[in-house]
This record gives structure tokens, C-alpha cells and sequence, in this order.
């Protein structure tokens, strides 16, 4: 019988049920303590890693040896996007930053399901394609965007669908410095302007995480002043 947990995940939720147990059967289960490394840049890509539970923390430095970004992968999350029908190897570090379980299934089988499986194969493009779209869409912001623009749209890309009031929780916590690792800035600069998301209620703390308002952060990434839903 096939894990109910796979059914929600996008990737496997179209695939029929005979392929999705098949798969199923092909992943193996692994536990991470807090600090365990799942792999390292420049290992080759044979395999991709589902987040069963826990957090997996995908880190990439310059040749310096400098911090370029940080990417959570939360339970439901799978990873790598790419690497599965040639030859590649993982562009970044993976990490355990609390008790994590992964499944995990071997490359030749996401080939031959991908032959196999014309629904798994779409919801596979599909996946990869989201992931260029993100790319390009991160690379418009460093080219086009200030920083405090750079800074909202990461915030809006990390945060959870918006409730009824247009708030959206950020899930994920970051120091200041690692923010500013993500954007091309400096702690400072992103102090401050946290400091000022929150003076002009954008962002708010709440309940142990920040949240911010998806129609105001909008407004502001796209240079207007004042947002026409009001003050909720």
C-alpha cells in the first residue's frame, strides 16, 4: 500500500498508484542527527532526497570560501532539481539543522519511472521548471532590484500562502547576517531595514516567527507607496 505521505508531495501526487508503490519500494529511509552532513558540493548526483521530517539546509560558498546563500528544505521538500540524465555533481552543501528523516531514491529509478510514467515525468519537468523559473526570477532581482527590495522578495519567497488578511508566516529563521549573504548585502543594512518593514507594519513579529503582508511587500517591490486594501 502506498504511504499516504507521498500522495501530498507534487511530484508524485498525478502518478498512478502500481508506479508510485514501485518507487515507493525503491527509497530507502535515512536518519539525521542535528549537524550530520547529507552530502557535499562536487559529490556526484545519483540520488534525490525527499524531506520526510526535520530540515535540511542547502549552503553554497564562492571560492573564497565566502557564504553565498542559504535554502531550507522543509518536510515535503525534494531535492536535487536537476542532474538525473547526465552526468552532475551537487553544487552546494546539504546539512542537518535539527533531527531529520529522508527518503531517498536512486537516479536509475527516477529514469525509468520518467519512462515509464508519463504523469511522473510532467510532474518531474514541472518541478525542475519551477526551479529555473525561481532562478531567473532571483537573478532579475540582483540585477534590477535595490536592496530593500531584494530583501522583501526573499522574505515573500520564504513565507507560507497568505491567511484571509494577507499575512503570510515565514517558517524559516535566518539571522540578519545570512539574509544578508542571500541578497549581496551586510547585516547592518538588513537590520535597518527590518527595522523599517516593521515601522511601516510590512512585516510583524508574531508568535515566535515573522509574518509578512504579501499586498504591501508587493506594493513596495513595485515602487508604489500606499496600498489600497487598507490597514488590516
Amino acid at each position: 500500500m502506498t504511504d499516504a505521505f507521498l500522495k501530498k508531495i507534487g511530484l508524485f501526487r498525478e502518478v498512478e498508484e502500481p508506479v508510485l508503490e514501485w518507487l515507493q519500494n525503491s527509497m530507502i529511509q535515512r536518519k539525521y542527527s542535528k549537524g550530520n552532513t547529507v552530502f557535499f558540493r562536487g559529490e556526484e548526483i545519483n540520488r534525490l532526497f525527499i524531506v520526510r521530517a526535520g530540515r535540511i539546509r542547502l549552503s553554497g560558498t564562492d571560492p573564497e570560501g565566502h557564504r553565498l546563500f542559504r535554502i531550507d528544505q522543509l518536510e515535503g521538500d525534494w531535492f536535487p532539481k536537476f542532474g538525473f540524465f547526465h552526468p552532475a555533481t551537487f553544487l552546494w552543501d546539504a546539512q542537518a539543522t535539527e533531527e531529520t528523516t529522508l527518503l531517498v531514491l536512486p537516479a536509475e529509478c527516477i529514469r525509468e519511472g520518467f519512462d515509464t510514467s508519463p504523469p511522473f515525468a510532467r510532474s518531474l519537468l514541472r518541478g525542475m521548471s519551477l526551479w529555473i523559473a525561481s532562478l531567473e526570477e532571483q537573478l532579475k532581482e540582483m540585477a534590477v532590484y535595490q536592496t530593500r527590495e531584494r530583501l522583501t522578495s526573499l522574505l515573500l519567497r520564504l513565507g507560507t500562502p497568505p491567511d484571509r488578511n494577507g499575512w503570510s508566516r515565514i517558517p524559516v529563521s535566518f539571522t540578519h547576517r545570512e539574509m544578508a549573504q542571500m541578497i549581496g548585502s551586510s547585516r547592518e543594512t538588513v537590520n535597518r531595514l527590518i527595522a523599517r518593514l516593521t515601522a511601516e507594519n510590512i512585516l510583524r513579529w508574531d508568535k515566535g516567527t515573522w509574518m509578512i503582508h504579501v499586498g504591501k511587500a508587493d506594493c513596495r517591490i513595485n515602487g508604489q507607496h500606499d496600498w489600497p486594501g487598507g490597514n488590516p
